[in-house]
């Protein structure tokens, strides 16, 4: 019998704690716990110890995909004995930007941690779930935001299944009268379809006019910008692209959220609509920050919340 114990840590754990459950698969037994920011694992079985550490890095990556970035990796210990972390690949060290509590998908559970769930994880394509990994984590942090965009852009092109996408290209051409919709374009309205646009009018999530667009447009500058970072095209060709560091950060930050959103739909994990919501009014709330002169209430709790206290302190100043 071997034992593989590890603790991570996420501020999310605190704000959500993970009550204590367990899990088979595979004849390896799984108990996962909280207290405080710190998540207990424990994988249990007959199995061969690489085994037991591959069962855990794959339910490590399922955790990205729900929470967004990899929670800190705290201690790993094999019957006991501790292993060495130091050396694990530049993508298990998520980037503070995307370790954050308003990512998460969905909570860390029974439901969401399983057999099925482990199951579907491995028929996800890895190379692109990886290159995600790698884009959000600390040391592409340097990385020209150009190349970063490009990279989440090609992303979109792997999680999508054409064989899904192809099906929306007469809506294309009838919604947008465009004659000919090429198999990215339709991967990336099928993308913005399903997660983004439908929940942006239900739940007027404002951030399209924060960013001075449409739909319609918002789909063309991703397909412009792809098109032309990647193939190193002459300049005056797919002038939709993006061309600012701040806009790439903008578009990267969406992006990136719509790929996990993907991905957890093929895991079969259903969508929580009071998360998404809260994400989107959030990048609401963030754009108001970054468009100064605008006149616009916030949207989510955390910016409110924000607020509220920034009043409060204001209040007390004043009367002292």
């Amino acid at each position: 019998m071997n034992l593989l114990q590890v603790e991570l840590e996420h501020i999310f754990f605190q704000k959500e704690p993970v009550e204590l459950f367990q899990t088979m698969f595979k004849k390896k037994r799984i108990r996962m716990w909280s207290s405080k920011k710190n998540l207990q694992i424990e994988i249990s079985g007959r199995s061969s110890i690489e085994g037991i550490k591959t069962m855990f890095f794959e339910i490590y990556s399922l955790m990205f995909i729900y929470m967004g970035g990899f929670p800190r990796l705290i201690r790993m210990e094999i019957n006991g004995e501790s292993l060495d972390i130091s050396s694990l690949a530049d993508r298990f060290e998520t980037s503070s930007q995307f370790r954050k509590a308003s990512l998460v998908l969905c909570p860390i559970n029974g439901d969401t941690i399983n057999e099925s769930t482990v199951q579907r994880y491995r028929c996800i394509a890895k190379m692109h779930l990886f290159s995600l990994q790698y884009l959000v984590s600390q040391n592409y942090e340097k990385i020209n935001i150009a190349h970063k965009i490009t990279l989440a852009l090609h992303v979109v092109d792997g999680v999508v299944d054409e064989s899904v996408s192809k099906n929306y290209k007469s809506e294309i051409k009838r919604r947008y009268k465009i004659p000919n919709v090429g198999n990215y374009y339709a991967k990336v309205y099928f993308l913005c379809k399903t997660f983004f646009f439908t929940a942006h009018r239900k739940s007027r999530y404002g951030i399209l006019s924060l960013l001075n667009t449409s739909q319609k447009n918002f789909i063309q500058v991703i397909v412009d910008t792809r098109n032309w970072y990647s193939h190193f095209l002459p300049e005056s060709l797919k002038p939709d692209k993006l061309k600012e560091g701040s806009a790439m950060i903008k578009y990267l930050e969406i992006v990136c959220y719509l790929i996990r959103m993907q991905m957890l739909d093929s895991i079969g994990v259903k969508r929580d609509k009071e998360r998404m919501d809260e994400y989107f009014y959030t990048i609401h709330d963030w754009l108001i920050k970054t468009c100064p002169g605008k006149e616009i209430s916030y949207k989510s709790r955390t910016y409110r919340s924000i607020k509220s206290v920034e009043m409060m302190r204001k209040m007390f100043k004043d009367t002292m």
